[in-house]
């Protein structure tokens, strides 16, 4: 029965591909090829609905010919996902001539060899999401195969991915050139939906960060008062619809910030939760930089939660000791956390440098003056 592979071996949309059908019955020489599914929306999707309204089986004859590596089909799928391919081959021909001028017996015949083999055609989708926020964003490039982010090179596909492109400001261009970012943005190569956000997905990254932060909350060997003002709570951390999580992140970003500026809910400063020799301190450098977000840009809020929850507990090292007056040795560091997050996190965590480093290439005062709006050009 015919076999199917392509060139490149990892097909994407909207970019040229050859597709080979090998022939693999006995004495056979032609192949015809019809498409019975393909992604919603897809061109060929959209004729095969089309016919569906007049045949039981609708189908749609995307090839016929010889086959092989030198009779390909070329064609630039406009849409990523599973492309349903049933093909025939056939024996084309008449090695005899006939008896005599225009012998019925002579004209070229078509038989029929086998029977229908069903293919699958896997093309990939390019995809796009949002990092940063305001008036410091980029935009991460990917492509997927089913399940899984695969990487794509400029010479195969047009285009090296995994990518940070498009960046909105400078702060923005430097981060997408950290080398945090950078090793972040490698590891989402053949990732997964679980890998990408993590083993208990997005709600048990919240839970993670809601236990750890209200038990920081009443550490009293850290804080000159315990504040039971900003406690996330078991609520915000359940189950809630796409649609109300953004409202649930907005509350907790609200309880973080108010918490690392000694906020007791009457404004900065309101409270003395930070104290170091008798002096208030607030955590400016970590106070989230979102505070509020779309469904689609939720994943980023939460990212940002992150850092700032665990940069202002001292990650995975001692608490920040400039505003924790007694540096303890318990830490509170977060469970394991999907690839998705973590870059989100890398490049938060650039954007919040105050003093941030050059990136390869730039000069470390175009690099500190780039918190400061400056523009180069």
């Amino acid at each position: 029965m015919t076999t199917v592979s392509t060139v490149p071996t990892l097909v994407a949309s909207g970019k040229k591909s050859r597709v080979k059908f090998t022939l693999t019955e006995s004495n056979t020489n032609y192949v015809r090829v019809w498409c019975t599914a393909a992604p919603e929306g897809s061109g060929l999707g959209n004729k095969i609905l089309a016919l569906g309204k007049i045949a039981s089986a609708p189908r749609v004859q995307v090839f016929e010919g010889q086959g092989g590596a030198d009779h390909p089909w070329a064609n630039t799928f406009d849409k990523g996902g599973v492309y349903t391919l049933k093909a025939q081959e056939y024996t084309k021909g008449n090695a005899w001539g006939g008896g005599y001028l225009n012998d019925p017996r002579g004209a070229p015949t078509e038989t029929k060899v086998g029977s229908e083999a069903t293919l699958s055609l896997l093309v990939g989708d390019r995809l796009t999401h949002q990092l940063g926020t305001g008036p410091d964003q980029a935009t991460l490039v990917v492509y997927a195969w089913n399940d899984t982010i695969r990487r794509t090179s400029k010479a195969t596909h047009g285009e090296d991915s995994p990518a940070i492109v498009n960046p909105t400001s400078e702060r923005a261009r430097a981060a997408a050139g950290k080398a945090a970012v950078l090793t972040q943005l490698g590891f989402l190569v053949d990732d997964t939906l679980t890998s990408l956000l993590g083993a208990s997905s997005l709600l048990g990254v919240v839970a993670d960060l809601q236990s750890k932060f209200d038990t920081h909350l009443t550490f009293a060997s850290r804080h000159d008062t315990n504040d039971t003002n900003n406690t996330i709570g078991t609520e915000l951390s359940t189950t809630v619809s796409p649609d109300g999580f953004p409202a649930a992140l907005a509350l907790i970003a609200r309880k973080i910030r108010q918490h690392l500026t000694n906020d007791s809910g009457s404004g900065a400063g309101s409270a003395a939760y930070h104290k170091v020799s008798g002096n208030e301190k607030a955590d400016w450098l970590n106070v989230p930089i979102m505070m509020s977000c779309t469904p689609e840009t939720a994943t980023a809020l939460l990212s940002d939660l992150v850092r700032s929850v665990y940069e202002h507990v001292g990650g995975p090292g001692a608490p920040t000791v400039a505003i924790h007056g007694n540096n303890t040795t318990t830490t509170q560091v977060p469970a394991t956390i999907g690839s998705l997050v973590e870059l989100h996190r890398a490049f938060f965590t650039a954007l919040a440098l105050n003093a941030p480093t050059a990136v390869a290439g730039q000069g470390s005062l175009a690099a500190a003056l780039a918190s400061y709006g400056f523009k180069t050009g």
